[in-house]
C-alpha cells in the first residue's frame, strides 16, 4: 500500500499551458528552486522547526530557505521538490523522481486557499513526458481531503469529531468496493497522542512531506487496518507505539502485528 500513491496521483492538463515548456521538457537532478513568494499561502514543500533529516530509510535535505529540497531512499530512488510560478503566490508544485535510467514526475495544480486541487503522474520516455494518471482533489468546508477522483474510480476520505481520518475506501467505476482503510487513535486503555508532526500520515496514497493536502489528522494513529478485496488482495492489521522527544516529536515508531503483537518494523526520526 506504501507503494500504490507513488504511481495512482496525477494533475491537471491545464498544467502545461501554465507552467514554462523549457522546466517541463527538460529534467535534472540538480533544478533550480525559486521559491519566491509564496503571498501568505502556506503551501508547498514541508518546512519543520526542528527539520527532518532522517525519517526511517529516507534523508532529507533543505535549501536556504527551510523547504524540502529532495529525499534520498536507501532503494536507490531520489525526489526532488520545487514550485512553479513563484513570482506570485504558488500555482503549482512538481516532483521529480529518479531511479536508475527511470525519471517520474507528479505535477501539482494548486487552488486559490493553496490546495492541491489536481495532479498529474508522468514518464519521461524517449525525451518527452508520456501521461499514465490524473487525478482531481475534492475538500470540504474545513479544508480535509474527502476525494481523490479520477475515470477508474474514486478514494473517499472520513473524518471523526476531531478532525482524524477514520477511513478510507476505493470503489471504481463500477461502484464496487475494492479497497478500505481503518484508522483508530486509542489502544486499549491509552489516551490519544497529539500528532506534532508535520508530514503527511503514512498509507494515505499522497506525497508525505508536501502540505497541499490540508490537515489529516490531530492524532497519531494507534491501529491501521487495511484490506484489499481483489483476488489474492493483501490484507493488514498493525498497532502502533511511540516514544516521543522533548518536544512531542516522534523519536521513534514501532510496528507490530495485530493481533499477535509481534513486532513489524521500528522507524526512527531524527532533528536538525
Amino acid at each position: 500500500m506504501k507503494q500504490l500513491f507513488t504511481f495512482m496521483l496525477v494533475a491537471s492538463v491545464l498544467l502545461f499551458s501554465s507552467c514554462s515548456k523549457d522546466y517541463l521538457s527538460t529534467p535534472t537532478e540538480n533544478p533550480t528552486i525559486n521559491y519566491g513568494t509564496n503571498g501568505g499561502i502556506s503551501t508547498g514543500p514541508l518546512t519543520l522547526m526542528p527539520k527532518l533529516v532522517k525519517h526511517g530509510d529516507r534523508t532529507l535535505t533543505y535549501v536556504h530557505t527551510g523547504d524540502l529540497s529532495s529525499v534520498t531512499y536507501n532503494n536507490g530512488y531520489k525526489t526532488f521538490y520545487s514550485e512553479l510560478n513563484n513570482r506570485g503566490p504558488a500555482t503549482h508544485v512538481t516532483t521529480n523522481t529518479y531511479q536508475g535510467d527511470t525519471t517520474t514526475r507528479f505535477l501539482y495544480e494548486l487552488s486559490s486557499n493553496g490546495l492541491a486541487k489536481s495532479i498529474r503522474y508522468e514518464e519521461l520516455k524517449n525525451g518527452e513526458w508520456d501521461e499514465l494518471f490524473e487525478d482531481d482533489y475534492t475538500y470540504n468546508t474545513s479544508k480535509q481531503l474527502t476525494k481523490i477522483s479520477n475515470s477508474s474510480g474514486h478514494y473517499d476520505f472520513v473524518y471523526n469529531a476531531d478532525g482524524d481520518v477514520t477511513s478510507i475506501t476505493y470503489i471504481n467505476w463500477q461502484n464496487k468496493l475494492i479497497m478500505e482503510t481503518y484508522f483508530w487513535y486509542t489502544s486499549g486503555n491509552s489516551a490519544v497522542i497529539d500528532d506534532k508532526n508535520k508530514i503527511n500520515p503514512d498509507d494515505l496514497w499522497i506525497d508525505q512531506y508536501l502540505k497541499i493536502f490540508g490537515k489529516f489528522r490531530k492524532h497519531l494513529p494507534r491501529r491501521i487496518k487495511y484490506s484489499n478485496y481483489l483476488p489474492n488482495g493483501a490484507k493488514t492489521d498493525f498497532r502502533y507505539d511511540y516514544v516521543l522527544n522533548a518536544d512531542g516529536l516522534i523519536k521513534t515508531e514501532k510496528k507490530y502485528y495485530s493481533p499477535s503483537n509481534v513486532l513489524a518494523e521500528t522507524k526512527s526520526y531524527e532533528y536538525q
